[in-house]
């Protein structure tokens, strides 16, 4: 099982990348994993998969660290958060409807 604060902190986490990436258009979380979908004539980072991947993991991962206190007042952070990410491009909305139904039901 998750802990309510922890699903709490990785909303928040989504939150700020959807303030931070206006080419962000929907954030999808299940258990302690996020996808993001971009919109689909995005230029982010000149839609290079590997940038796009370590910016959004990397600031993601910054952000968890600057919120972890407002979530966990009486608990220390032991050791560094780290996140795994990947990009996929999908061809259509159908396939990307049809991935975020699947995650939901894993």
């Amino acid at each position: 099982p998750n802990d309510e604060n922890a699903l709490r902190l990785m909303n928040a986490c989504a939150t700020s990348m959807l303030e931070k990436f206006p080419d962000i258009v929907f954030a999808y979380g299940v258990s302690d994993e996020y996808s993001f979908v971009f919109r689909e004539e995005t230029e982010f980072y000149q839609r290079r998969e590997s940038k796009i991947l370590s910016i959004c993991v990397s600031y993601f991962t910054s952000v968890y660290g600057m919120k972890w206190k407002d979530f966990f007042p009486n608990k220390d952070l032991r050791e560094p958060p780290y996140f795994d990410g990947r990009v996929v491009c999908y061809p259509n909305m159908k396939t990307i409807h049809d991935y975020l139904a699947w995650r939901s039901y894993k």
